[in-house]
């Protein structure tokens, strides 16, 4: 080497050791994120059969808990050791042990009849009321960090549905909800009597095309809402759940979302009929279902002091501040004792 290569080679002495350091931490990283993607492989792999096979257990033991090995018939359904059952697989499912076939499956039982139960088609949901609901409202509308992992949100909503869907058959209609023109205009006539109100023939035309093109209106606005409202209803007896299912079933026709009628007693109801909000900012939401609650008042002939006009908002009750674990759009109507 010349005098003059002298410098260059000093520089290579150092540049070069020092890439060949570089490249080799680039191999190394390169190495160890391979490692860490082809781990991962394995573990989704593991976590899919493990999800998969206790999606097979769950079918497994429903299928001996309703029809035993050996038994010449069906065992007779209990409703307690089914729903303790499913109450197992969801503690599972809420610590992310498994994922979106277990969940899958314990949906398709929920919202399908019991094959073992006689006398009724109403889905399993019906007779684990309690354990659903709690499904639906902690274990998928507030997932743990584990059952989020787990989970991804599209399947977590996925299910959810057809579990209010489920929820929403409970409470089967035995009270006639008004659907035609001629009855629906007779009710407000006779509504506007009860309210000692003159009702020009203007006014009630304007009431009728009102009311004909509530529930469009509704629904566009409830689709661009982020979640749908929901509408818990709190009857004080059991005489009242045929009407209370009459007005559920008109609200669905909006869009609202009806999980159940739940019986609190005469005790803990109001004095009069009330509409609970939660979120100050709801209140606007409120007013409308208000309006919602006073067309299927009047179309069901129940509860006459919600099928009344309301200008000063009397029923509607603003219990912002004690959401608790309540989500938003959730909305209360506490019906009276006596009623309808």
């Amino acid at each position: 080497m010349t005098k003059g290569n002298a410098p260059l080679a000093a520089v290579l002495g150092v540049v070069l050791p020092f890439c060949t350091y570089l490249y080799s931490q680039q191999q190394e990283r390169q190495d160890q994120l391979r490692h860490q993607y082809q781990q991962q492989l394995q573990d989704e792999r593991f976590a899919h059969e493990k999800d998969k096979e206790q999606a097979q257990r769950l079918l497994q033991a429903i299928q001996d808990r309703q029809f035993p090995v050996g038994a010449a018939e069906p065992a007779k359904f209990s409703a307690d050791a089914t729903c303790g059952l499913l109450a197992n697989q969801v503690t599972l499912i809420r610590r992310g042990m498994v994922g979106e076939q277990t969940l899958g499956v314990l949906t398709s039982l929920l919202t399908a009849a019991p094959a073992n139960r006689r006398g009724s088609d109403l889905p399993l949901a019906c007779e684990c009321r309690e354990f659903s609901l709690q499904f639906v409202e902690m274990t998928l509308g507030k997932p743990s960090a584990e059952l989020a992992a787990a989970v991804s949100r599209t399947a977590r909503e996925r299910n959810q549905q057809p579990l209010n869907d489920a929820l929403s058959r409970c409470d089967q209609i035995k009270q006639p909800l008004a659907t035609e023109p001629a009855q629906i205009k007779q009710l407000i006539e006779e509504q506007a009597k009860k309210e000692k109100k003159q009702l020009p023939a203007v006014e009630l035309e304007k009431k009728l095309v009102a009311l004909n093109s509530a529930v469009a209106k509704r629904q566009s606005e409830i689709k661009v809402l982020p979640l749908n409202p929901r509408v818990y209803i709190q009857i004080a007896s059991e005489s009242q759940r045929a009407a209370a299912a009459c007005l559920s079933s008109r609200l669905r026709e909006y869009g609202y979302a009806l999980p159940g009628i739940e019986n609190v007693g005469s005790r803990r109801a109001p004095p009069t009929s009330q509409l609970r909000y939660f979120f100050a900012d709801e209140a606007s939401w409120a007013t409308k279902l208000r309006a919602d609650l006073a067309d299927a008042a009047l179309r069901c002939q129940a509860f006459p002091d919600l099928a009344a006009e309301d200008s000063q908002g009397q029923v509607i009750r603003d219990f912002s501040g004690k959401a608790g674990g309540a989500r938003p759009y959730h909305f209360e109507l506490w019906l009276p004792a006596g009623a309808p």
